[in-house]
């Protein structure tokens, strides 16, 4: 029985601290906000902005400036939108290759600092396929006309 105990108080304090850290990594929150990945995740501490430990999606480069009250982003190649935590409430923000995100106001009628932010990516966003996809499908399509027409005759 002691065992049970320990492991349960165990299990509720690192569920406390998963959540007190927020909604988890950049890759799981951008997912739950209908995002395919997180490109980067900032944490603001005491005076800064400060990059989480997974670091920066490789191909992207950031960067961030501001306060609690207001901060500004940048993100090349552009990010498909941006998440901030204020109090317990996450908000969505559209993307681009910059934004300026301030409180909301939230349903319990305040506005809350911001704690974190998160940029967001989504597959292919906005980009067009590469000429050697195109020109395979195009290949194929050419093959399978060719297939036809010679059964047909």
């Amino acid at each position: 029985m002691k065992r049970i105990s320990v492991i349960a108080i165990l299990f509720l304090f690192a569920m406390s601290v998963v959540f007190a850290n927020g909604v988890g990594s950049p890759d799981e929150e951008c997912r739950q906000h209908g995002f395919d990945y997180g490109i980067a995740k900032w944490d603001w501490v005491e005076e800064a902005y400060v990059l989480s430990a997974e670091g920066v999606r490789p191909g992207y480069t950031v960067s961030i400036s501001g306060d609690a009250a207001s901060a500004t982003w940048k993100c090349n190649p552009g990010a498909a939108g941006a998440l901030s935590k204020e109090g317990t409430y996450t908000y969505v923000h559209s993307g681009g290759t910059s934004g300026t995100v301030t409180p909301s106001l939230a349903p319990d009628g305040k506005t809350h600092d911001i704690s974190h932010i998160t940029l967001c990516g989504n597959e292919n966003d906005g980009q067009v396929p590469e000429f050697t996809t195109i020109g395979a499908g195009l290949a194929l399509l050419g093959a399978g006309a060719i297939i036809c027409r010679k059964r047909k005759k």
